[in-house]
């Protein structure tokens, strides 16, 4: 998620993490295009690519959010995308559950 912030952010990247008793939740949010709200759940699909992001040059193969959407999964958390409501960009909202819940 940092990696792809980083490939679409124009010059500013926000990263917060809170924790409660009952879960912690990473946001990573930018500046950059975002993600269409008609997209909002492709883009954890494996090969899915928005067609007017492509700031890799043919360097992405629309596995990354996948593999983040799985990983989240086997920790029995949450991945969502929405739009950064501080840099207009994307926000990504991870939420995993406390161990002990």
């Amino acid at each position: 998620l940092l990696s792809n912030a980083c490939d679409f952010a124009e010059s500013e990247i926000l990263l917060s993490a809170t924790s409660t008793s009952e879960s912690v939740t990473i946001k990573i949010e930018d500046d950059g295009p975002g993600v269409s709200e008609q997209n909002w759940q492709k883009v954890f699909s494996p090969f899915f690519q928005e067609q007017t992001h492509r700031n890799r040059d043919g360097e992405s193969y629309g596995l990354g959010l996948a593999i983040v959407a799985k990983v989240v999964d086997w920790h029995h958390g949450t991945v969502e995308v929405s739009k950064s409501k501080q840099l207009g960009g994307a926000c990504f909202t991870l939420s995993i559950q406390n161990k002990s819940q």
